[in-house]
């Protein structure tokens, strides 16, 4: 019982923390896009931002996507600041993969200095995913799991910041850039949470019942 009942707890948990992820982007993205470098503070989540610099090589691949029910990428590619030389991965959009994964999809890489426009986004780590040292490649695209600033230190010029910047869908050089907030919502998440917890009465009445049938058997 007292595993369902914190089951309910944690399901309650992260509705609440999801809620808190929408009104977060409500908010944001109704404000101006704001001019920001790294000598300033991190901008906060969904905050809209506009950067100056260039892309540089690699790109790379975040895998397993989907979007409609189809499998792809992310393409992510470094944005080399103007101001203070530091990396920030940009986030193009979703590219449909292959049928087979060891064919990787056709990107380009935008040359020369430009702005560019998008919103902050803090990618949350899967502990259990294991992530290899990275190795460059001839084609300048690499595969990988999940983003982690630390794993790009091998093959990029520079350090990653630890946030990613999600391109505005009004610029032309991306893929299909339609990211839900959630995938799961706040409702999903708390109508888990009164199965858990009906789960946990549901035993409680059964273990009354079961120890109030012991006792009439033992009294007879």
């Amino acid at each position: 019982m007292c595993l369902l009942l914190n089951l309910s707890l944690w399901q309650i948990h992260r509705g609440a923390q999801k809620k808190q992820l929408i009104d977060s982007y409500k908010t944001q993205s109704k404000q101006a896009h704001f001019a920001w470098d790294d000598t300033l503070p991190y901008p906060n989540a969904y905050q809209p931002i506009k950067l100056q610099g260039h892309y540089v090589a690699p790109q790379f691949l975040l895998d397993n996507q989907f979007f409609h029910h189809e499998w792809g990428y992310h393409v992510l590619s470094p944005f080399y600041l103007a101001k203070t030389g530091k990396i920030i991965m940009i986030d193009r959009g979703w590219l449909k993969g292959a049928s087979s994964r060891s064919v990787l999809p056709s990107t380009s890489l935008p040359q020369g200095e430009r702005e560019i426009l998008g919103y902050t986004y803090y990618p949350q780590n899967n502990r259990w995913i294991s992530q290899p040292v990275l190795k460059p490649s001839s084609d300048k695209l690499i595969v990988i799991e999940q983003f982690l600033p630390s794993i790009f230190k091998s093959v990029l010029p520079s350090s990653v910041l630890p946030f990613i910047i999600r391109l505005s869908p009004k610029d032309p050089e991306g893929w299909v850039r339609d990211w839900p907030v959630v995938t799961l919502s706040p409702s999903r998440h708390f109508a888990y949470a009164v199965q858990w917890f009906a789960l946990a009465i549901l035993f409680c009445v059964v273990f009354i019942a079961v120890q109030l049938k012991r006792v009439q058997n033992e009294n007879h």
